[in-house]
C-alpha cells in the first residue's frame, strides 16, 4: 500500500507544478511580437522560416505588445526594423514564460522552435528611429 501511496503523491506534486507553472499553455496569449533586423527580413524573403540572429541561438525571444517600446530602444536604436505579430498556436518548439537573469519582467522564450512564415500574422516597417 505504501508504494501506491507514493506512486499518488508523486502524480499529485507534478499536477500541481503543471497548472501552477509559466509554461501551462492555456495561459499563452494569443499573439506575441518579434522584432527583427531589415536584414533579416530581406534574407528570410524566400525562406520557410524567419532567419533568425545569433541573439536567438539558445531560444528565440519573444515580446509582448506591450513590451515593444523597450525592446526598440534598447536593441534597434537609430535602426529600420520589421515588427512581427506572430500567432502562438502556430510556433513549434516550447513556449516558456521567465525572467531574464538578473531581471524582473517575464519574457516569452521559445525552445527548440523557429518561427514559420505561416505563423506571421502582420509585418510592420519601423523606420529609423532616433534615440
Amino acid at each position: 500500500m505504501q508504494k501506491n501511496s507514493n506512486i499518488k503523491l508523486t502524480l499529485c506534486g507534478l499536477l500541481i507544478a503543471l497548472l501552477t507553472s509559466s509554461i501551462y499553455t492555456h495561459n499563452m496569449p494569443e499573439f506575441l511580437y518579434k522584432v527583427i533586423s531589415q536584414e533579416a527580413f530581406f534574407q528570410s524573403l524566400h525562406k520557410k522560416e524567419l532567419l533568425l540572429s545569433s541573439f536567438d541561438k539558445h531560444f528565440i525571444h519573444f515580446a509582448t505588445q506591450e513590451q515593444l517600446p523597450k525592446i526598440i530602444q534598447k536593441f534597434f536604436p537609430n535602426q529600420t526594423a520589421h515588427i512581427l505579430k506572430i500567432k502562438v498556436s502556430s510556433l513549434p518548439g516550447k513556449l516558456v514564460l521567465e525572467k531574464n537573469p538578473g531581471g524582473e519582467t517575464q519574457y516569452y522564450h521559445l525552445y527548440n522552435g523557429s518561427i514559420p512564415k505561416e505563423s506571421i500574422l502582420q509585418e510592420v516597417l519601423l523606420e529609423e528611429i532616433k534615440i
